[in-house]
């Protein structure tokens, strides 16, 4: 059985249309209908959210720090903190088998569960709306917003606030290529259409495939894949 009433009030929203919230908490391994849509534009909400906020509270910030600064706010670690805290994977849907625990707590699942949660309330508020229901003057992005400063709120101000010892993976990739003369070449490729594209990045170390990433924007799709590089070449962050 689904507790949908206790999902409720540990994220702090009621939703209208109940199945999106089921939708939401639902792995491919338990049904075709999953949350891999709502991850999608979940992801979109969330770095949009968190743009904003940095955008105008830290009008002393150039470009850079700002993009590496989000980079890492949206970054799984704090998202997987987020929901193992409220211990919200305890409810996901997952098909049976062996795998199922270990599913269940994984850093990947948790991160898209926190992601796909967003896009269910702004897409729940959205459809409120047009099906004429009093929303309390929230809209679905205002709505996201208040969920996602709900409980990211504090580690934005923290990361900010320290942003010099935040990692920019792919400088200290560069860095370490250059000093060992090896050729870093990303290459990129787009699926979706303009307004809803993911971006595909494989990362090549000397003409060699070391890792790869996607994401709905390129720079930090470029950072993860740089992430994973570092950590199969073993180097200390």
């Amino acid at each position: 059985m689904f507790e949908s009433a206790i999902i409720e009030k540990i994220i702090g929203y009621h939703f209208n249309d109940v199945s999106l919230l089921q939708r939401a908490f639902t792995h491919s391994s338990f049904s075709e209908y999953s949350y891999e849509r709502l991850e999608f534009l979940g992801d979109s909400v969330l770095g949009a959210v968190v743009a904003e906020y940095l955008f105008s509270n830290y009008k002393d910030y150039d470009q850079g720090k700002l993009t590496l600064i989000r980079a890492n706010v949206v970054d799984k670690p704090p998202l997987v903190k987020v929901i193992k805290s409220l211990k919200l994977n305890d409810y996901m849907l997952l098909g049976k088998g062996e795998k199922q625990n270990k599913l269940q707590d994984s850093n990947k699942l948790c991160g898209d569960l926190y992601e796909a949660i967003v896009g269910a309330i702004y897409i729940d508020v959205e459809q409120a709306i047009k099906n004429g229901i009093d929303t309390m003057g929230y809209n679905g992005y205002s709505r996201a917003r208040e969920f996602i400063l709900s409980n990211l709120e504090q580690t934005i101000i923290k990361m900010a606030q320290n942003h010099s010892t935040l990692i920019d993976y792919k400088s200290k990739l560069y860095d370490y290529c250059q000093k060992n003369r090896i050729v870093v070449e990303f290459k990129s490729s787009q699926t979706g259409s303009s307004n809803n594209a993911i971006h595909n990045v494989k990362l090549y170390l000397d003409g060699v495939e070391v890792s790869s990433a996607s994401g709905t924007r390129i720079k930090n799709a470029e950072q993860t894949a740089s992430n994973l590089a570092l950590k199969k070449l073993e180097i200390n962050l």
